[in-house]
Parts: C-alpha cells; sequence; structure tokens
C-alpha cells in the first residue's frame, strides 16, 4: 500500500510570490522576517566579537579557524531556518486565535499549502501551492545541477547572506571594510552557498522521486 504523500508546508514553499497577492505575500512575510533578524542577534551580539578575539586577523588561517568557520555556518544556517519557521508558527496562531480561522483550515493553509482563494493574485486558478512548487522544482532540476546550485544556491541564498552578514553587518558595526574582509566574505558565501544549493538540489530530488512512488 503506497503511503500519501507528504505535502510541503507553506513557510517552506518558494512559489508564493508567483500566487500571492502582494499584500498577502507582504502580510505573511513580516514575522519569518522578524524571526529570521533576530536569529542574527545572538551572533552579532556574542559570537563574532568572540571570534575575533580568539582569531584575530594578523594570526592567518588555521585548521581551528576553518573548522570554526564550518560549525559558524553551519549553526547560522540552522538558527536562519529556525527563526523563519517560528514566523510561520506565528502566523498559523495569528490566523486560528486572533482571525478566528477553523484548525483545519490552518492545518491545509499552514501545513499543506492550500491556498484561500482569496489570498491569490487575479488570473491564477489553482491555490494548491504544493502542486505549483513541485512543477517548479522539475522545472529548476531539469535545467541540471550547476545552474542549479549556482542560481538557487549562490546567486539568491549566498549572495543575500553575504550583502547582509559580509557586507552590512560589518558596516555597521565597525563603520568600515577592508578589501581583504570583503574578499574573504565573498569566498565564504560562495562556497555557503554552493553547500546550501547541494543541499536543496539534493532534497528537491528525494522529494520528487517520494511524490512520484506515493
Amino acid at each position: 500500500m503506497k503511503r500519501p504523500a507528504q505535502r510541503r508546508p507553506l513557510w517552506w514553499n518558494t512559489q508564493l510570490p508567483q500566487l500571492l497577492r502582494p499584500r498577502v505575500l507582504w502580510g505573511l512575510q513580516v514575522l519569518p522576517l522578524a524571526g529570521l533578524g533576530l536569529s542574527f542577534v545572538p551572533w552579532f551580539v556574542w559570537v563574532l566579537p568572540w571570534a575575533e578575539q580568539g582569531f584575530p586577523a594578523s594570526a592567518g588561517v588555521s585548521t581551528e579557524l576553518l573548522l570554526f568557520l564550518l560549525a559558524f555556518l553551519a549553526l547560522m544556517v540552522g538558527g536562519l531556518l529556525a527563526g523563519m519557521w517560528a514566523g510561520w508558527q506565528l502566523n498559523a496562531a495569528v490566523c486560528r486565535f486572533l482571525r478566528g480561522w477553523p484548525a483545519e483550515q490552518v492545518r491545509q493553509v499552514f501545513r499543506e499549502s492550500q491556498l484561500p482563494p482569496h489570498w491569490l493574485k487575479a488570473g491564477v486558478a489553482s491555490g494548491d501551492a504544493h502542486a505549483e512548487s513541485l512543477r517548479e522544482a522539475r522545472r529548476q532540476l531539469d535545467e541540471g545541477m550547476v545552474r542549479y546550485v549556482l542560481k538557487v544556491g549562490v546567486l539568491r541564498w549566498g549572495l543575500l547572506m553575504f550583502l547582509g552578514m559580509g557586507l552590512i553587518g560589518p558596516w555597521l558595526r565597525d563603520g568600515q571594510l577592508s578589501v581583504r574582509a570583503v574578499a574573504v566574505q565573498a569566498l565564504i558565501w560562495t562556497l555557503a552557498g554552493i553547500g546550501f544549493g547541494l543541499t536543496l538540489w539534493s532534497t528537491e530530488r528525494a522529494r520528487l522521486r517520494d511524490q512520484h512512488k506515493a
């Protein structure tokens, strides 16, 4: 007996900008973006100052520094995802307890990506964001692994993180940027973007295989 295919929750769905009205989309993004922003606080307040003392620039590159960077990136990505996830849980709670949605409707929307008709853009025929995400995932995977990793991992996620963590954050903290620091940050977030893209590539391929078997 085939098990039912697992549907993608709303917080992990990449097709919302193509389906939702701008006002609805931005309303849903407020709390997740707040959670994402708050996830940076521990890094800037505690971790980065400690790292600058423990690994001064004059010390050069060492094995300990590389291991620290790998652990730093892994924990930071986990924190970002946790912050966004928490924001989406708050969205669900707002709809359930403040807007009076039935529990089943909250489950369908936030856990199964079944969008209410009044959330959709004009001309969008289906509110099944899960099905839309599958179609888009197939299209992106058909372009090949290298193109997928570069576009999704490096140019989307890696570039965004480079701007936020590598440029804006240090500039706000120190008031200046050095060429060396920018180059190091560019290398870090390029490698992190490649890793992120490869992870998503593997995840999407596995998800599509499960959907095909279901």
